[in-house]
């Protein structure tokens, strides 16, 4: 992992021209709050795109048509939080198997990567925590958390 620090700012900008044309958009709307100005986080910034992207996926795949996505983040304490919300709620039979390897609410092959990876790289790899709250009444949100400085894993 490439480990460097990185403005919040330059993530949302980078994930809102990633997804400007993305297919999973059309017809849908992502809202980017913005980020919190002068925040810099120490991270393999690569990998934390991957794991917000997937998150990012994830709610417009679940987002009907005209409907949106929110974006956001905050800084507490020494952590930032990144949260993406949807309005659909998670069938309560499906949330303990989330992050499972291959599981997918979606028929394709090839699918159910997105959650487990997004937990995988997010707390093995780089080490902060990814967790959801889902109700009917208020939606759905993906939230990772992580240290804001981070020593490098390395030394």
């Amino acid at each position: 992992t490439q480990w460097d620090v990185y403005p919040v700012t330059r993530i949302f900008e980078e994930l809102e021209t990633f997804f400007s044309s993305h297919p999973a958009k059309k017809g849908k709307e992502i809202e980017f709050s913005p980020a919190p100005a002068e925040t810099e986080i120490t991270t393999d910034v690569s990998l934390l795109e991957r794991i917000l992207s997937n998150m990012i996926i994830n709610a417009l795949e679940a987002t009907p048509d005209s409907g949106i996505v929110r974006v956001w983040a905050e800084e507490k304490d020494g952590t930032i939080r990144f949260h993406v919300w949807n309005s659909q709620a998670i069938p309560e039979n499906i949330q303990g198997r989330i992050f499972q390897r291959n599981f997918s609410t979606k028929d394709q092959s090839g699918r159910g990567i997105g959650t487990f990876s997004m937990k995988l790289f997010g707390e093995k790899i780089l080490g902060g925590r990814v967790s959801f709250e889902t109700s009917p009444e208020t939606g759905t949100t993906f939230t990772y958390t992580t240290d804001l400085v981070r020593p490098d894993p390395k030394k």
